[in-house]
């Protein structure tokens, strides 16, 4: 091991490939995390989390530690590390192209940057180096997205028990009021706790307030625990008080009023939480003693390894990366085929209001947050027997393969159950004929109270060829995904139908019902070709 105190400082202008190998790590990983960052509010936050990290970064520079050496062994784990998160990075880059809704290549690109530049920190400054920047480098991790499962079932156990804590405080209060699932019913109108409001936002949001402000206190570990619980009970006391203001105000003034106080209500428990974290973290701040600072010389004097020597693998490292963007870039736009109409575009009409048709409207917010669907409409209505139905439809043509963040992410097992209906079953995937298309449905069967609900939910991407062929189960598996990378498969666009019938005697009954509706209504798009029944496929949730 060499000797640190010996090693010659570093010309900083010699360190560009390096600079320029760590940036382009990054821009990888920020690329494959923005359509989540851009899309879905709820990690909307991740756009400030790369500046939060620099900022945090220089904090730590300003007090680094002198450095210690490497042993054999380590730098050993820590060049396995860094060229395992090398190759992730590259190999990452097909499935980000084709898959944008999909967290796993984003979380793997974010996972592999940390290791290679928490090896980098080794290499460069040994043991003490590794600790001393260990928390910015780590931080990056909270913007990433949680997996989907996961996510939507705390989502719905929030917005269930907001809704009935809010309900429960109105009823103290002396207002009348129910819950059905994250429903509240007032006399005023209904009242629903959406995913934004359902606290997860606030969760989040809490987490990362208080490892900052635990950061920049530089709190020990045991200050740290205890801050984050404080703004995780912030976050969430805060945000069941902004859904019990919001009731109270549909109360008095009804549901219509609430729009007004939505955006306001929440970035005032922002700001309550931010202050609940500050105020507490300095008070665990001035209990620690003063400890004085590393003597090296302050960040920027003091020797470092021989990084110098790292200029001509970086450089390697930026190649490997830059080839990796460029093949991806060449193998899809060799499959693509453009100025070529999708065999199995199909639409699904809308019916004329003197047919009893009740159109649902679709709030802006929601509309937005859908990323602007070229169709989008949801309607109710009742068929010649009585039976009660509601649909809604929602297309996007090419290049946005992003929107799948939300539609792959939304399924009637969540959402219905969060308006308080039932699963009772869940059926096997297949085909419906209709118009000449096969539509791929998952169906289930809800119970709305005492009622039989039966869903039909199909996600189907248009496709240009049979390269991919529907196998009844969907292809939003892994192997499925890897099968739409080697055929070079780009969105050509997506289109979102659900379709729910109450009172339909069984399944048969409810497909038998559905395929005439369907056939009335699904129409081949302008300048279709002939449908071709091996080009519809269906999304299904990891």
């Amino acid at each position: 091991m060499t000797d640190a105190s010996q090693l010659p400082p570093i010309r900083w202008l010699r360190l560009w490939p390096i600079a320029a190998a760590l940036l382009l790590c990054w821009w990888l990983v920020v690329r494959a995390l923005w359509p989540h960052w851009s899309l879905d509010p709820q990690y909307q936050y991740g756009q400030i989390v790369p500046f939060l990290c620099v900022a945090l970064m220089a904090l730590r520079w300003s007090d680094c530690p002198a450095r210690t050496s490497v042993s054999h062994r380590g730098r050993i784990i820590a060049l396995l590390a860094a060229g395992c998160g090398i190759v992730l990075i590259a190999l990452a880059q097909p499935f980000v192209e084709s898959n944008a809704e999909w967290r796993v290549p984003g979380a793997t690109c974010a996972f592999s940057a940390v290791a290679i530049t928490l090896a980098a920190a080794y290499l460069a400054g040994g043991t003490a180096w590794l600790r001393h920047f260990a928390f910015p480098m780590l931080f990056f991790l909270i913007a990433v997205p949680w997996p989907s499962v996961p996510e939507s079932r705390v989502m719905s156990f929030l917005m269930n028990h907001n809704a009935q804590a809010c309900v429960e405080a109105l009823q103290w209060m002396g207002f009348e009021a129910s819950q059905r699932g994250n429903l509240i019913s007032l006399p005023s109108g209904i009242l629903e706790v959406e995913e934004a409001c359902s606290g997860i936002r606030s969760l989040q949001s809490g987490i990362m307030v208080s490892l900052l402000f635990g950061e920049f206190f530089r709190l020990r570990v045991s200050g740290r625990i205890l801050l984050v619980l404080t703004g995780l009970g912030a976050a969430l006391v805060g945000n069941a008080l902004r859904t019990l203001a919001l009731a109270w105000i549909a109360s008095g003034s009804g549901t219509q009023s609430v729009a007004a106080w939505h955006d306001p209500a929440g970035f005032a428990i922002l700001l309550s939480t931010m202050a609940t974290v500050g105020i507490v973290g300095r008070l665990l701040s001035l209990r620690l003693k003063h400890e004085a600072r590393a003597q090296a010389g302050g960040g920027r004097k003091f020797p470092m390894c021989e990084v110098a020597s790292w200029r001509p693998a970086a450089l390697a490292i930026c190649g490997i990366w830059l080839l990796a963007l460029a093949g991806t870039e060449v193998w899809y736009r060799v499959h693509d085929v453009t100025g070529m109409q999708p065999a199995n575009a199909w639409t699904f009409s809308k019916r004329a209001p003197q047919d009893g048709v009740q159109a649902v409207p679709i709030s802006a917010a929601t509309y937005g947050l859908l990323n602007k669907p070229d169709i989008s409409f949801s309607e109710q209505w009742a068929d010649e027997d009585g039976l009660h139905w509601r649909a809604f439809f929602f297309r996007w043509g090419a290049g946005h393969t992003a929107i799948e963040l939300q539609m792959t992410g939304h399924d009637p097992r969540f959402c219905l159950r969060s308006m308080g209906m039932v699963l009772r079953k869940t059926y096997a995937p297949g085909f419906v004929e209709a118009a000449g298309f096969r539509i791929p449905f998952r169906k289930y069967l809800f119970y709305d109270g005492s009622y039989p609900l039966y869903v039909f939910h199909a996600v189907v991407k248009d496709e240009s060829d049979d390269r991919i062929p529907f196998d009844g189960q969907g292809d939003y598996t892994t192997s499925g995904r890897l099968r739409w990378v080697l055929a070079g498969r780009r969105s050509h666009g997506l289109k979102v139908l659900e379709i729910a019938v109450w009172g339909a005697s069984d399944l048969a009954d409810a497909e038998r019902r559905l395929r005439g509706q369907l056939e009335k209504r699904v129409k081949p798009t302008d300048g279709a070709r002939k449908p071709n029944v091996g080009k519809i496929e269906t999304a299904q949730k990891d």
